[in-house]
């Protein structure tokens, strides 16, 4: 099952504070972990009179700049305090940088008149549709901290330029400590830069850590400078400076180069590995520890199931094998059918296993990980297979269900309505318990009823956390 190019990465995106990412959606379309971090705090500028004061004398000017979605916003909440509109800026021509902020614009019903071709402020003054000589041109723009090459070359034109304070940018003063932790720990493999601005904060943010930052994904020239500036390393840099285009390039190097393979044991203190025989009361003890001691529980079975979905990839390759009768009329797969094949042949069995299994420990190592940056420091893994699949690696103890072979039979009977012959093939096609207990951390003994059960779950959690 071919896997999207950013499964299993976790990127770390600064932000505005308060501001809704797209780049966050578009990074968990290629399948990203995606955290988001306020780097920066938006707030209105020490005074609104020099803003309020040119939006009172718009019919002065010939042209309007707008370089950033907050510029959009607070620039029409003040004409919308003066009860002027879109309808009042008809013959103001506006010129935008970036196609996030002509977006912005276009959502409140007016497209803008330029857009410079390379997204960035510098290529406005280069490519402007008209000479600027004698043009009046208003700026609203942040308060403090800007680039003045825009205005300087506006200037050295000859444009009229009036600046104005539309809102102000500061750093937030602390890391949440969920970021914090992700970052001390590894976890995070990406970090993204979409201005300048956000740079210079995020350093101020993680300078008295002293931890090695991972990877840094920068939208563009002038923030991959300030990158070099503040960390002395850039190194993923988007050709087309746009958060698409930031995305494509962090899509463009995962493709060239392996995900890591960190342990689980690097993001999660415990993780319970929960398996036995089929039929011998996995679930009943995984439903125990998460109504009972609220842990989170992730199910293999689950994952497997999803792996099958109609539209998946690994059904498109068991339909091609088995012909459409594996399907049910509603497209879905027929699993009482696709069993009895599998369950009678070894290689049927284990090309299936091929298919499916590379699925399900991509989605439990997602899984853990954002177990871990939820602050979770204990997970449980239901995994039939855990041996025979090779994923003993993902957990730190192992606990293995047993029971009486005809305490089986008769559970496989009662709840799956198997005949004795099917009941056969599926305990045959696992790893003998035996086995199974020889490597166990834990044995738990289903033998007789559930208090005893759960008592006995209750002891290997309480004697575990004692020995820690």
């Amino acid at each position: 099952m071919t896997a999207a190019p950013l499964t299993n990465r976790t990127v770390l995106v600064t932000r505005s504070a308060g501001q809704s990412s797209q780049f966050t959606q578009l990074l968990q379309q290629q399948g990203a972990i995606v955290l988001e971090v306020p780097a920066i705090e938006i707030t209105p500028p020490s005074s609104w009179i020099p803003l309020d004061q040119a939006i009172a004398h718009l019919s002065q000017f010939d042209w309007l700049i707008l370089t950033s979605t907050n510029g959009v916003d607070y620039f029409l909440e003040r004409c919308a305090a003066q009860s002027k509109t879109l309808t009042d800026l008809t013959d103001l021509k506006i010129a935008v940088v970036g196609q996030k902020t002509a977006a912005s614009l276009e959502r409140q019903g007016r497209s803008p008149d330029f857009i410079p071709p390379q997204f960035v402020a510098d290529a406005l003054v280069e490519h402007f549709p008209e000479p600027v000589a004698g043009l009046k041109i208003l700026f609203p723009r942040v308060e403090s901290g800007g680039r003045d090459v825009l205005v300087k070359a506006l200037t050295a034109a000859g444009a009229l330029i009036t600046e104005v304070p539309a809102y102000e940018s500061g750093c937030v003063s602390s890391l949440p400590p969920t970021i914090q932790t992700a970052l001390q720990r590894g976890i995070i493999d990406i970090l993204t830069f979409a201005s300048s601005k956000t740079v210079h904060c995020f350093a101020q943010l993680v300078q008295p850590l002293a931890i090695e930052l991972p990877l840094i994904a920068s939208i563009g020239p002038q923030t991959s400078v300030s990158c070099q500036q503040q960390f002395g390393r850039v190194d993923i840099e988007a050709t087309e400076y746009t958060l698409e285009g930031l995305t494509a390039a962090i899509v463009n190097w995962a493709q060239h180069h392996p995900s890591r393979s960190l342990p689980p044991q690097q993001f999660l203190s415990r993780i319970i590995g929960i398996t036995g025989g089929v039929g011998m009361g996995k679930t009943m003890v995984s439903n125990y520890l998460h109504t009972v001691h609220h842990l989170p529980i992730l199910d293999a079975d689950l994952y497997a199931r999803q792996a099958v979905q109609p539209g998946s990839q690994v059904l498109a390759e068991v339909v091609r094998r088995y012909g459409a009768t594996i399907l049910l009329p509603t497209g879905e797969l027929d699993r009482a059918r696709l069993g009895d094949l599998i369950f009678n042949s070894d290689p049927e069995r284990q090309w299936l296993e091929q298919q499916i299994h590379p699925y399900v420990r991509d989605c439990m190592e997602r899984d853990l990980k954002q177990l871990a940056l939820t602050g979770h420091p204990t997970a449980v893994l239901v995994i039939p297979l855990l041996f025979e699949a090779r994923m003993t690696d993902l957990v730190t103890e192992i606990w293995v269900v047993r029971s009486p072979e005809t305490q089986q039979v008769e559970r496989l009977q009662q709840r799956d309505r198997l005949n004795l012959a099917q009941i056969r093939a599926r305990i045959s096609s696992q790893m003998p318990i035996e086995k199974k207990i020889a490597q166990a951390t834990v044995v738990l003994d289903n033998s007789s009823t559930p208090e005893i059960l759960f008592a006995q779950v209750d002891r290997a959690l309480g004697q575990e956390r004692r020995d820690e």
